[in-house]
This record gives structure tokens, C-alpha cells and sequence, in this order.
């Protein structure tokens, strides 16, 4: 059985900054980097105003979910199931796009790209080593890979841990991930955290973990961003109904 987990719900950046003073409200891009490098110290002098801020940091850290998105439909399309994860719900791209072939390295330094999976269900999963909700999700991306990955299913799990294989083979191998394959992105040239994407970076990385569905055309179907119990019965019957598209 496994045990309980707490996390912190998440309060949008856009909200701490509403409450700084309106001459020294900072602008957000979403982006913990950014948010981790702000000079807000001198406001810091309210208790009150710390705490939110405070609570507010600990809260992207720990479970960190998109902001609003344009062209986005909670749920998924008609017909698909729902699946909600930690902290936000499975949301279907709006409109359907073909995913760009951008590249990230395989754990043995070739540079691929998503055509290395076409045919298959994708679940495009970002994630690092650093980031708390990813280490409590993995083990079960692990358990899904065990179950389903096949011929019509593949989980690819990219790092954007900036020190590439170094610090995530150590990880695989201290939680046991036997079943999931190692992929590399440290230098954001297929997901970037930052509004300024200097990469040309296809997803969009509103928070880690995030996932993305990818059908077996290569097109974006949807995502979720936060954890979520991917061998739950909810997240296997999400991946079922992009399986059974394939062939029709």
C-alpha cells in the first residue's frame, strides 16, 4: 500500500506579485529560475507578505502546475477519460499540432529525436532529478513501462538535469528504474523553461513534472503537468484510448 504523500496547493506566481507594492511588482514568466533570481528581499520586511511568498516558492517547487494556456480544453477531446493528477487535470492541445523533430540524446550520446517513436503512443515525460514531485512519480512510470510498453506504447522520460547522464544514471540505479530508458535534454533543445526559448524548444515546460501525450502520428494530443500515479487505473485507460486510435 503506499503511503501518504503531501502536496502543498500550488498558488500562481501572478498571485504573489499582486501583492508587492505596484511600484516594485516584478513581472513573471512562470519560470522557477526566474522566480529564484528576483531581488525582493528589501519587501520582504511583512511577515505576511514573506510567508505568501515563501509558501508560494515552496509550492512551484513541490508541485508546480501550468498557467493558463491558449488553445487548451480541460478533460481531453470527446470520448477520452479523464485523468487528474496531483495537482491539475489532463488538458487536450487546442488545435492538434504535429510535434516539431526537435533532438535530445539517448543515455548513449546518440542525438534522436520523437520520429524514433513513430507508430507508438508516446508519453513525453520531462523531468530532474532535483524536483520532488518527479522523484515520488517516477517509480510509477517505471510500473506503467513494465505493464504496457510494447510495439503501440512508449515511455520516454527526457532529464533536463544539466549535468546530463552523470547525475541521472546514479538516480536510475538508486531507485530501482530497470524498466524505463534514459533520455537527456540538458541544454533545452526540445523543452524549454524560459518565455524567450533561445533553442527554438517545441514543449513548453510549465512546470515538473510535465507529460505530454503524443499520438502515434507524432502530433500533441495533450498534457499534465505536476505528478501523477501513472499506474493508476485512470492513467492506463488514458493511455488505452490513444492505443486503440491506432490502425482507424
Amino acid at each position: 500500500m503506499k503511503g501518504p504523500v503531501l502536496f502543498l496547493p500550488f498558488a500562481p506566481i501572478s498571485a504573489v506579485a499582486s501583492t508587492l507594492p505596484e511600484v516594485e511588482r516584478p513581472k513573471f514568466s512562470g519560470s522557477w529560475e526566474v522566480v529564484a533570481s528576483l531581488q525582493i528581499i528589501p519587501l520582504l520586511h511583512s511577515m505576511w507578505v514573506k510567508g505568501i511568498i515563501l509558501g508560494a516558492m515552496a509550492a512551484l517547487l513541490m508541485a508546480c502546475t501550468p498557467g493558463s494556456t491558449v488553445g487548451s480544453a480541460e478533460g481531453g477531446e470527446e470520448g477520452s477519460p479523464r485523468l487528474d493528477g496531483f495537482s491539475s487535470q489532463y488538458t487536450h492541445v487546442v488545435p492538434v499540432r504535429t510535434a516539431r523533430l526537435t533532438p535530445f540524446q539517448a543515455a548513449n550520446g546518440e542525438t534522436i529525436d520523437l520520429s524514433r517513436f513513430r507508430g507508438k503512443v508516446v508519453l513525453l515525460n520531462f523531468w530532474a532529478t532535483w524536483c520532488p514531485p518527479c522523484i515520488y512519480e517516477m517509480p510509477s512510470l517505471d510500473r506503467l513501462a513494465a505493464e504496457m510498453s510494447g510495439d503501440k506504447f512508449a515511455i520516454v522520460p527526457i532529464s533536463i538535469d544539466d549535468k546530463g547522464l552523470p547525475t541521472v544514471a546514479p538516480f536510475y540505479r538508486k531507485h530501482g528504474l530497470d524498466n524505463l530508458d534514459i533520455y537527456l535534454d540538458p541544454d533545452q533543445r526540445t523543452a524549454y523553461l524560459v518565455a524567450d526559448n533561445l533553442n527554438n524548444a517545441e514543449f513548453a515546460l510549465f512546470g515538473l513534472p510535465i507529460s505530454y501525450v503524443v499520438d502515434h502520428e507524432g502530433r500533441v494530443m495533450g498534457y499534465i503537468a505536476g505528478a501523477v500515479d501513472w499506474d493508476s487505473d485512470a492513467a492506463k485507460a488514458l493511455i488505452r484510448y490513444y492505443i486503440e486510435r491506432i490502425g482507424r
